[in-house]
């Protein structure tokens, strides 16, 4: 009898209309197209929908749903389990970072910060209507990674090496799926949604059945899907609805529907309130902000708004200009009660009221829309404004010189004996008093800084503000226009600190946020901004009004809420008019890990009244950037380093899983290990025959079996071996024999061991071709448990 004839208990062939039409590779396909289509539609959640980055998500998720697919049936359960909690994990964070979140947040270090970036971007995202057009940085990084958590969860429930409740597992996978894909089409305008369902009950099919599914049922299985698809199709415009089935918004109180707003800055808790009620809607292409009024006098701690603001409409609108910047919009009241009355994205050239029975409109020397008394909700008006449309280029090429009427919004006051932000200030008084005798600082002429003349210089420097006004003067050292000392000033803010609502109050606010309190929100960055540029003679203000971020899809407009509520800078510049700053970061500021101390030596360097010799700001911005990029990995970069992890990890897995992989396959009656045998000899033979057959070195292993037919046996090859010196390989043939034919418990099994000293054996002294196809099918993975 041929010791290597396959035994006759080996299962029969089945017929090819029986067998299924795939297997776990099969469900990992439909895994992943099935992702990637709930990934797309809830991308769509954003109005800028990152589908490269959802893609990326998707990729992730199943690269570590094939590293779980490999886990499938080896090693022992706790072993499994381990590996494959390591491969979630993983995968997890190769999808995080996929999904835009900063590689150095990842690291516990920057678990606290990436918790307190989360927090801010949620409470962003407010109220608002889908999908999200707003700008918050974080905001959207919120909605999006939603995709790692579904994804990764979907992943591990259906590729978990282990059999309990596998259907059910299959099953709630492809809920949370479905539950994605419904979140983004719900609540997103529809386009080709009767096609996009057509995808989606395919695929839903396709992960059901599609892998069981046998060839002779494929052909009814198709024309039943498309029954129902048919049908689904017709019934379609009876469920189709203009509106929704269920109303499921409460009707507000009307105290949340109202609300009023004090402008005047005060640099303590936000004296806005801040709900989610709106406001008003504004019908205008994409504003970014919506300007109500502007502070134009500092009282020495804070700025607020005169009785009469200076300007000039020929001044702030330029004729040559307008053809270019004028936007038109449609406001309509709802809940805000003012006298001041939203201006829209610019400064405001005109209104009036659609209707009739309404008090008149007029616009204020500052660009402010006033109604004669408070208007309440419910009033339209039409509103023309003027953005300038300059170029960076064109800014820095402006005169540094400007209208002498101007010169108030380059002065500022200093602060009193006594004058403190600790006390609530009387604002009504204020707007109509003058500044004290001697309190009132600013250049003698337009272009020039008040540090000019010595006596001013010195002043500054002796008082509160003196720390400010270095800063200031090493911020715009070298710069060589208004522009560029703007933007300086701005990008400091922006990358030197932080974001926060809870401020406490101090004596000289502005002053603290920059040298101590390190955070503030808008009120703080707008403020300290204004008054630098006035440090330096530039004629600024603080712009105030509201930043929206709430797009409605079905009206085409904006919704402003009261937390919208904003405040920035403005800066003149000639031929122009009133340029917007934003120094307030939208999100809570991130920080590489020297950045801070970078911007704290920055600041501190900068607290004499003089710069310091040879000092450049920008310099310092440089190191500051070299720092901030340092901390981040690019995406792509990240991405390779997280799939070069995810791979290290499966090959450390199976090289760990080896050993016991090749003890299983030789247990028992090791049919597998003795069908890969005779396939290895069999390429022995054909490399050696008469046809290839090279000249053999006079160096040849005496040892090797090449040149010569297989023996019929296993102990007949195992005598050869043992003649040759290959008494390793001599021992796992014997082993073999044993457990092929001798009762259970006759001597020691074969061994991993042994079975790499037969196939070192066996090609000694062979050709590198014949080595590999040997190693190819007695590979170190051990043999397949079928035999073939």
């Amino acid at each position: 009898m041929n010791a290597f004839a396959a035994p006759a208990h080996a299962a029969a062939q089945a017929p090819a209309s029986s067998r299924p039409l795939g297997r776990a590779w099969l469900r990992l396909a439909v895994f992943a197209t099935t992702s990637a289509l709930a990934a797309l539609e809830y991308a769509s959640l954003l109005g800028r929908a990152p589908r490269a980055r959802a893609l990326w998500v998707v990729a992730a998720v199943t690269l570590g749903g094939a590293a779980l697919r490999l886990l499938a049936g080896r090693a022992r359960p706790r072993t499994r389990r381990a590996l494959a909690a390591a491969a979630v994990l993983l995968t997890a964070l190769l999808a995080l970072l996929a999904a835009g979140v900063p590689a150095h947040l990842l690291a516990p270090g920057g678990w606290p910060a990436l918790g307190r970036h989360l927090g801010h971007g949620v409470s962003a995202l407010g109220s608002w209507l889908w999908p999200y057009t707003g700008h918050d940085r974080w905001a959207e990084r919120a909605v999006l990674l939603v995709l790692p958590a579904v994804l990764t969860a979907a992943a591990a429930l259906c590729f978990w090496p282990s059999v309990r409740a596998w259907e059910a597992r299959r099953t709630f996978a492809l809920v949370m799926l479905v539950a994605l894909y419904v979140a983004g089409a719900a609540n997103t305008p529809a386009h080709l949604d009767g096609l996009r369902g057509v995808v989606l009950v395919t695929l839903i099919a396709a992960w059901l059945w599609l892998p069981e599914l046998r060839i002779a049922q494929a052909g009814r299985a198709a024309r039943w899907l498309l029954a129902c698809v048919l049908l689904a199709l017709l019934a379609r415009p009876l469920l189709t609805s203009t509106s929704s089935w269920i109303d499921y918004r409460e009707p507000a109180s009307a105290s949340q529907l109202t609300a009023s707003f004090q402008w005047d800055q005060q640099y303590g808790p936000i004296p806005w309130p801040r709900t989610s009620a709106t406001m008003f809607e504004v019908l205008q292409t994409r504003p970014s902000l919506l300007r109500v009024t502007s502070l134009d006098r500092f009282d020495g701690i804070r700025f607020l708004r005169s009785a009469s603001p200076p300007g000039i409409t020929r001044l702030d609108l330029p004729p040559r200009r307008l053809d270019r910047g004028v936007r038109t919009g449609t406001v309509s009241v709802a809940g805000l009660r003012s006298r001041l009355l939203v201006g829209g994205g610019g400064v405001a050239l005109g209104a009036r009221w659609l209707g009739s029975g309404t008090p008149a409109l007029r616009r204020e020397a500052d660009g402010t829309v006033a109604a004669p008394r408070t208007v309440g909700g419910g009033g339209i008006y039409q509103v023309s404004t003027y953005v300038p449309r300059a170029t960076p280029a064109r800014l820095r090429a402006a005169p540094r010189g400007f209208p002498r009427v101007y010169l108030p919004y380059a002065q500022f006051e200093l602060p009193g004996r006594g004058a403190s932000g600790l006390s609530h200030p009387n604002l009504l008084l204020e707007e109509h008093s003058a500044p004290a005798s001697g309190a009132l600082i600013g250049p003698a002429d337009p272009g020039k800084a008040p540090g000019a003349d010595a006596t001013t210089a010195a002043r500054i420097a002796d008082s509160p503000y003196g720390g400010m006004y270095a800063l200031a003067q090493r911020l715009a050292h070298g710069a060589h226009s208004s522009y560029e000392v703007a933007r300086r000033i701005q990008l400091f803010l922006l990358r030197s600190y932080g974001y926060s609502e809870h401020v406490a109050r101090a004596r000289y606010p502005l002053e603290a946020f920059l040298f101590s309190q390190g955070a503030g929100y808008c009120q703080q960055f707008s403020g300290a901004m204004t008054l630098m540029l006035r440090m330096e003679g530039i004629p600024a203000r603080v712009g105030a009004g509201f930043k929206p971020s709430v797009y409605d899809a079905r009206t085409g407009g904006w919704q402003v809420r009261a937390l919208d509520a904003h405040a920035w800078v403005e800066v003149f510049f000639t031929g122009f008019g009133w340029v917007t700053f934003d120094p307030t970061p939208s999100t809570p500021s991130i920080r590489a890990p020297g950045e801070d101390a970078i911007s704290k030596a920055l600041i501190v360097s900068g607290s004499s009244p003089r710069p310091a010799h040879g000092s450049r700001t920008g310099a310092g911005f440089a190191r500051a950037r070299a720092a901030r990029a340092g901390g981040q990995f690019p995406l792509l970069g990240a991405l390779l380093g997280g799939a070069g992890l995810l791979v290290l990890a499966a090959l450390g897995s199976a090289a760990m899983l080896s050993h016991a992989r090749l003890r299983r396959g030789l247990c028992g009656e090791a049919d597998g290990a003795v069908a890969e045998l005779r396939r290895a000899l069999g390429a022995l033979a054909r490399g050696s025959s008469p046809a290839r057959r090279r000249p053999m070195p006079a160096t040849r292993d005496p040892g090797s079996l090449l040149g010569q037919p297989p023996p019929p046996t296993l102990a007949a090859l195992e005598r050869r071996l043992r003649e040759r010196g290959r008494d390793s390989a001599g021992d796992y043939l014997a082993a073999l024999g044993r457990s092929r034919y001798a009762p259970p418990g006759g001597g020691p099994a074969p061994s991993p061991r042994g079975r790499a000293a037969l196939r070192r054996a066996l090609t000694a002294g062979a050709g590198w071709r014949t080595r590999l196809r040997v190693l190819a099918l007695m590979p170190p993975g051990g043999a397949r448990r079928d035999g073939r």
